[in-house]
């Protein structure tokens, strides 16, 4: 991966995995003459401060040669992180402005920042209660001493965020949000005000705090959003007058709050959402150690709760360290805007942004890169006057929408597809350089100018374009590849190879190699990408007992489908147990989630696999009966009134169950004894019209 005049971030990141090497690059040019490979089309698309987002047409690839003396090299087959999605901050003040415009303008906004056709956000951050761009400071509970929090209410975010998210749905109905306090209520904080003050040191507050984060997740997920984590501070360094809201943590208090509080009350809730150690500002705290990574992820309990950690400003090498949890980039740099109207300083900040989005994505490793602001007004400014840049900036008296330098530099990122692969490159120039390669294959390369037009040889897996590149430009170059491989879960998984987990910790199997262990009630383990094919009609698990519990293998979410349930004895020694599924085909995340009524421990868990094949019920499903065109069909339980019927036997149809007796007919809105189809219990039916 090529990023050259790092001075400044280099001091940032370390344990970099890429190279420059030129003797690197010299070898991949030799191999490169010996490669023969078809003519492929490769699409460009340029901006430069003078002309944005100009579609430079199509080039035809050639084969390698010898006239390559600036060159990147992108190499599809070496994957690094997976790159699940990009986006900004929901604030109150974006959606004020936004109200501002007519409906068309707005919904044309919104398209711009959710739509693939244009930044392709799928990925968003939400304050819980007030930060620096809201109305006014508030919590979601400034009830004193409410450690029950009975009077918990999301009502305040009915007026701004939660119509501001439920737009951007209409265009992106995927997206996945998380959430994060800059003050918590004013109650438990040292200093009783929002605008500074640090977390109290105290249990009963602790505990409170926890069952508030467990709510606010809960009440947005009611809301319809796929509220997927939770990061427990913002800034915890800062504790002094802001002008905005801030809530001061120590290293200390995040791990005792983490460990006895905060997870074990999402478990206890059963809250469907990981916890993000963070935001934080370079791994320091209130008291000034930069150690709050190392400090909390040493705990194995506490670093068995977070799913990662979420950075903004400065990053070491966590990625390195913590190969096994996922990173964010919670707020990319927001700068401070002079005047509206000063054009080169807004090129100069969106030529900065695109240097933090790749040094944290090449060298942090990130999964999520976050913008801030994504609306504002022309003004920039916050609460406290700060004054910031953002994509989209209105003028609300002329209803004008522009569209900043920093939009169409993240533009370009709006060509990468949520879990794209990060993929290599290597090169010997000094352009700014990052590859992705999407799930449907398409590799997407782009490439920053800081300086002249300068002409470049390009190598996409062997297949070279030699392009012209403006001067202080943003480019993105896009290829057909090869579709990312699903995995068969019917070959042997080892449990450790998981993509998200919750509750978890990986360490060496006594039953061989590494396991996944300290599986507790309502964790689970999530695996991407999981081809199904046909079908699958069993599974089994290599397993080791302590408190027992349940493996239930679950389809798409934590709440999904249940496909079957395995059972594991308490205090049982490694065996392998198994369990019957009900109709799993096809292309789907897997999900494993452990229940048990036993305190702590539930059981250890080595490696899982699929027996190939279809169940009885799913044979049995879509069978044609001779006897007056009848159907015999599985009901699952999931599909609401008059769905599964009308799917097999159309309007009309009469539902019998197996021993002839009439269940439901009609389905025109009429039941039949009381009962229409979405109130029939799992089983085997006949369909007949």
């Amino acid at each position: 991966m090529v990023v050259i005049n790092n001075r400044i971030h280099d001091k940032m990141f370390r344990g970099k995995r890429v190279s420059m090497s030129r003797s690197v690059g010299v070898r991949l040019f030799i191999l490169g003459l010996t490669m023969v490979a078809s003519a492929a089309t490769v699409k460009w698309q340029s901006s430069t401060q003078q002309e944005r987002w100009v579609d430079k047409g199509t080039i035809e690839t050639t084969n390698w040669d010898n006239d390559n003396s600036r060159y990147i090299s992108v190499d599809e087959k070496t994957m690094y992180q997976t790159f699940e999605g990009h986006g900004g901050c929901f604030n109150e003040l974006g959606w004020k402005v936004l109200m501002k415009l007519s409906q068309s303008d707005r919904d044309s906004v919104l398209k711009m920042l959710f739509d693939s056709t244009g930044c392709n956000f799928s990925i968003c951050r939400v304050p819980i209660g007030a930060n620096d761009y809201t109305i006014k400071p508030y919590s979601l509970n400034e009830n004193a001493n409410d450690y029950a929090m009975e009077k918990f209410s999301i009502e305040h975010d009915q007026e701004y965020l939660l119509p501001y998210i439920k737009a951007a749905m209409k265009v992106r109905p995927d997206l996945k949000v998380w959430g994060s306090p800059w003050t918590v209520p004013t109650w438990m904080k040292d200093s009783k005000q929002y605008n500074n003050g640090s977390m109290l040191d105290n249990d009963q507050m602790y505990g409170a705090l926890a069952l508030y984060f467990a709510k606010a997740v809960k009440a947005y997920q009611a809301e319809g959003l796929d509220y997927f984590a939770v990061a427990p501070a913002n800034e915890p360094n800062w504790n002094v007058s802001m002008g905005y809201p801030v809530t001061g943590w120590s290293a200390g208090q995040l791990l005792k709050f983490i460990k006895n509080y905060m997870g074990p009350t999402f478990k206890k809730e059963d809250v469907n959402a990981d916890i993000f150690l963070g935001t934080l500002m370079i791994d320091q705290d209130v008291n000034g150690n930069k150690q709050v990574t190392a400090t909390v992820f040493a705990d194995s309990t506490a670093y068995s709760y977070c799913a990662g950690a979420g950075f903004q400003y400065g990053m070491s090498d966590v990625k390195t360290k913590y190969s096994d949890r996922r990173f964010m980039e919670t707020e990319t740099p927001c700068g401070t805007v002079g005047r509206f109207n000063d054009a080169a300083g807004f090129w100069n900040y969106a030529m900065d942004n695109d240097k933090a989005m790749r040094d944290f994505i090449v060298n942090g490793g990130v999964s999520v890169y976050e913008q801030w602001n994504m609306v504002l007004d022309t003004s920039g400014a916050n609460i406290a006057d700060w004054r910031q840049y953002a994509p989209i900036m209105v003028d609300t008296v002329a209803k004008k929408v522009t569209y900043t330098p920093q939009f169409y530099q993240v533009r370009h990122y709006g060509y990468v597809k949520p879990y794209a692969k990060m993929i290599h490159t290597t090169g010997n120039t000094d352009l700014g350089v990052i590859a992705f390669r999407n799930p449907n294959g398409e590799n997407v390369l782009i490439v920053t100018n800081r300086g002249n037009e300068t002409t470049i040889a390009i190598s996409f897996n062997g297949q070279k374009i030699k392009p012209t590149l403006p001067a202080g430009s943003f480019n993105s170059f896009r290829i057909a590849g090869t579709p990312l491989p699903p995995r068969s879960p019917f070959e042997k998984m080892e449990a450790e190879n998981f993509d998200e987990q919750s509750g978890v910790l990986i360490r060496d199997c006594s039953d061989g190699g590494k396991g996944v262990t300290h599986l507790e009630n309502n964790d689970w383990l999530i695996y991407r990408n999981v081809d199904f094919g046909d079908g699958a009609k069993g599974f089994e698990a290599r397993v080791a007992g302590i408190g027992g519990g349940t493996i239930e293998v679950r389809i798409d979410s934590a709440t999904g489908p249940v496909a079957g349930t395995c059972t594991v004895e308490a205090s049982s020694p490694w065996s392998t147990v198994t369990c019957v599924l009900n109709g799993v085909s096809g292309n789907h995340w897997l999900y494993l989630k452990f229940k048990g009524s036993a305190t702590g421990k539930l059981l250890d868990l080595n490696w899982f696999r699929f027996e190939q094949g279809t169940s009885v019920a799913q044979r049995l499903q879509n069978r044609t009966i001779a006897a007056g065109g009848s159907r015999i069909f599985m009901y699952n339980g999931i599909s609401r009134s008059g769905s599964t019927v009308n799917r097999y036997g159309g309007p009309g149809a009469v539902v019998y169950n197996l021993k002839g007796k009439v269940i439901s007919s009609g389905h025109n809105g009429t039941p039949v004894n009381g009962k229409n189809i979405g109130g029939l219990r799992k089983g085997v039916y006949i369909i007949r019209k």
